[in-house]
């Protein structure tokens, strides 16, 4: 609803010759699984052998975390808060290996301590206290060496700011050129 702007910039070292095939700009409503929250770890950002796995039942959502074993392995999530503090997050984990797993706790790209993941034999959580600023902030789970792998299925932070609170309520799509229809 409402009006929209597409602008197109060009900088001084274009020529200045425009082609534009196609543009079909058309609203997205829901997509993906609507069971599927940014607390659910299979939607974060995910390197360094961190992966979306489905092979252990019982997750919510989607699929979870996991790839923890590689030293470097990481996912990180955003949570969007209304004022500056501190805030009790619910870590909702799996660690079959039979020992504790220590992941460091990485916010706003700072490595603020680390988080000890016990043994379990079915899907656990945990709490994680966090301090957090007003607005945009990264939250991210590391495996600073080599070890078990975990399972990681999401990171619920009390007081966080719904998609629709900030004014996120439309999906961004990107489009091609070149595989316009």
């Amino acid at each position: 609803a409402g009006a929209h702007t597409i602008a197109y910039k060009f900088g001084s070292a274009d020529s200045g010759n425009v082609n534009l095939d196609a543009l079909d700009v058309a609203a997205v409503t829901g997509g993906g699984n609507p069971n599927v929250t940014p607390a659910e770890a299979e939607t974060w950002f995910m390197s360094g052998g961190a992966a979306v796995s489905t092979s252990v039942t019982g997750f919510n959502g989607s699929g979870y975390a996991a790839g923890f074993s590689s030293s470097g392995a990481r996912a990180i999530r955003t949570v969007f808060m209304s004022g500056d503090g501190s805030a009790t997050a619910s870590l909702r984990y799996l660690n079959t290996s039979g020992s504790a797993r220590t992941l460091d706790v990485v916010v706003n790209a700072a490595k603020i301590g680390t988080v000890s993941i016990p043994a379990s034999s079915t899907w656990a959580t945990l709490s994680l206290p966090l301090t957090l600023r007003t607005g945009h902030n990264t939250v991210g789970l590391a495996a600073a060496s080599a070890g078990a792998d975990v399972g990681i299925d999401s990171l619920t932070v009390p007081g966080e700011l719904t998609a629709a609170a900030r004014g996120a309520t439309v999906r961004t799509t990107l489009y091609e050129a070149e595989s316009a229809s």
